[in-house]
C-alpha cells in the first residue's frame, strides 16, 4: 500500500501538473487573441502596445533605415521620449506622453508623433520630428489644421458646452515624405455636437500649409484603408444633417 508520504507527493505532482497545464492554456489563448484594432491610423505604430512598454520597460523604435532610434521611457515614467541620431541625444518636447504613436516618413527623414495628454479619448496632438545634418527639430506642424477645423465647426454651428480643442491625428505620409495627411476630430465628449466626427487635411511638410481638405465622407472613401476604427466609425449622418447630432442644452 502507498504510504502517506507517497500519497502527498502524488497529490503535489498532480497539482503541479494542473497548474502547468493552466499556464500553457493561458499562454496559448493570449497568443491567439487578436491585437487591438488600430485606433486612428493603420500605418502608425502604437508604441504603448509594445510588450516591453506594458512591462514598464523602455521601448526603442528605429527608423526604416536604422540610423535613428527613438527611446520611450517605461510606462508611468513622466520623462519625455528622446531621439538618438549618431552621437546626438535630444529629448522631445511634447504636449503629453500617454498612448504614443509614431509614424515614420518613408525616407527616414522625419516622423510624426501623436500623443494624448489624458487617455484613450484624448486630447491628442501631433508634432513633426525631423532630422537634418544630425540636427533634431520638433515642429508643431498642425496649428493650421487646428485653426481650420475650429473655423469649420464655427461655420457649421457645431459647439461644445465648454471649449474643447479637436484631437489631431497623424494618419499617413503622402508624396514620399513631402506631405502628410492629418485628421482633426471633435473629441468624443457628449457635451459636443457631432462628437467623434472629423475632417482630413493634406498638408505640406515641414510648412504645415494646408494643400487639400477632405470632408469625413470623402476621407473615408479615399483613405479607408489608412483610417483606424474611431475614424471609420464616425457618424456620417452628422455630416449629412448636422442638426440631427446637436446636443440638447
Amino acid at each position: 500500500m502507498p504510504t502517506a508520504d507517497s500519497q502527498r507527493a502524488a497529490r503535489g505532482i498532480l497539482v503541479l501538473a494542473v497548474v502547468l497545464a493552466m499556464l500553457v492554456l493561458k499562454s496559448t489563448i493570449a497568443s491567439t487573441q487578436p491585437s487591438r484594432p488600430p485606433l486612428f491610423s493603420t500605418r502608425a505604430q502604437a508604441v504603448w502596445e509594445d510588450p516591453n512598454f506594458q512591462k514598464h520597460s523602455p521601448v526603442e523604435v528605429r527608423s526604416p533605415d536604422g540610423k535613428v532610434v527613438v527611446t520611450f521611457p517605461p510606462y508611468g515614467n513622466q520623462q519625455p521620449p528622446f531621439v538618438r541620431v549618431e552621437a546626438q541625444v535630444v529629448s522631445l518636447d511634447l504636449d503629453g506622453n500617454v498612448q504614443p504613436y509614431i509614424l515614420w516618413a518613408p525616407d527616414s527623414s522625419a516622423f510624426l508623433i501623436t500623443v494624448s495628454e489624458g487617455g484613450a479619448n484624448g486630447l491628442y496632438s501631433t508634432k513633426l520630428v525631423s532630422f537634418h545634418d544630425q540636427r533634431v527639430a520638433t515642429v508643431p506642424l498642425t496649428e493650421n489644421v487646428r485653426q481650420a477645423y475650429l473655423a469649420y465647426r464655427q461655420k457649421q454651428g457645431i459647439v461644445c458646452s465648454w471649449p474643447e480643442d479637436p484631437n489631431i491625428f497623424g494618419i499617413r505620409w503622402m508624396s514620399g515624405s513631402s506631405r502628410a495627411l492629418i485628421a482633426a476630430q471633435t473629441i468624443s465628449h457628449s457635451v459636443c455636437d457631432s462628437f467623434g466626427t472629423f475632417r482630413a487635411y493634406e498638408i505640406g511638410v515641414p510648412s504645415g500649409k494646408i494643400i487639400k481638405i477632405y470632408d469625413q465622407i470623402l476621407a473615408k472613401r479615399v483613405f479607408w484603408s489608412d483610417l483606424g476604427v474611431i475614424l471609420r466609425g464616425a457618424d456620417d449622418g452628422c455630416i449629412r444633417n448636422p442638426r440631427s447630432c446637436r446636443v440638447r442644452r
